[in-house]
């Protein structure tokens, strides 16, 4: 499995908005997605907080191509903060059961 390391500017702690985790995705994950191959996302150290529209932004192309129940077999995150992991986690299961 591939390992991709998110970059952020080194200022930034948190991550918002739904615009902002869709154009992450689209412009460091995207390029780098195979068909049918999971990839893991690693999330910086220094990043210790995500809003859960941040979460849904980043996986809303994988959840309509997929549906949100299979995104982590396509996009996996790691961190290094567990709150960060489960925001990306709560985001999965609240649209599957949306």
């Amino acid at each position: 499995m591939k390992t991709l390391k998110l970059k952020f500017d080194n200022s930034i702690s948190s991550l918002c908005g739904f615009d902002f985790g869709h154009d992450t995705f689209e412009k460091q994950v995207k390029g780098e997605l195979v068909d049918n191959e999971a990839i893991e996302v690693e999330i910086p150290s220094t990043i210790d907080s995500v809003s859960m529209s941040f979460a849904q932004g980043f996986f809303s192309e994988i959840a309509d191509k997929h549906q949100m129940k299979n995104v982590e077999k396509f996009v996996m995150v790691k961190s290094n903060h567990d709150r960060v992991l489960r925001k990306f986690k709560d985001a999965i299961l609240i649209r599957s059961n949306g």
